[in-house]
């Protein structure tokens, strides 16, 4: 379940702009800024999820104990770890 959403909108000339869109779901906040095409239907955003667990606890077995290795570059303000979201050229696509 998606909560606590909020950000700021400008739409113009075929396109949605959003800066500062946040939201929280069980265990991350995701902070996103970018675009929506609204008549090629494409998105790109860029942005960091910030996770409660860290990333060896997000996994299991050897992905586990190599993500160990990274674990500090990924450490998060609250003890958790941030990582960055790059989503682009991607189509949404519709069911009508």
């Amino acid at each position: 379940m998606i909560s606590n959403v909020r950000g700021t909108l400008l739409v113009g000339e075929g396109q949605a702009y959003f800066s500062t869109l946040e939201f929280a779901v069980p265990g991350a906040i995701v902070a996103l800024k970018g675009s929506y095409g609204l008549h090629t239907e494409t998105l790109d955003v860029h942005g960091r999820l910030e996770l409660a667990a860290k990333p060896p606890e997000t996994t299991t077995g050897m992905k586990s104990v190599a993500l160990r290795i990274l674990n500090p570059f990924f450490k998060g303000p609250t003890g958790g770890s941030v990582l960055p979201i790059k989503i682009t050229d991607v189509r949404i696509l519709r069911s009508d």
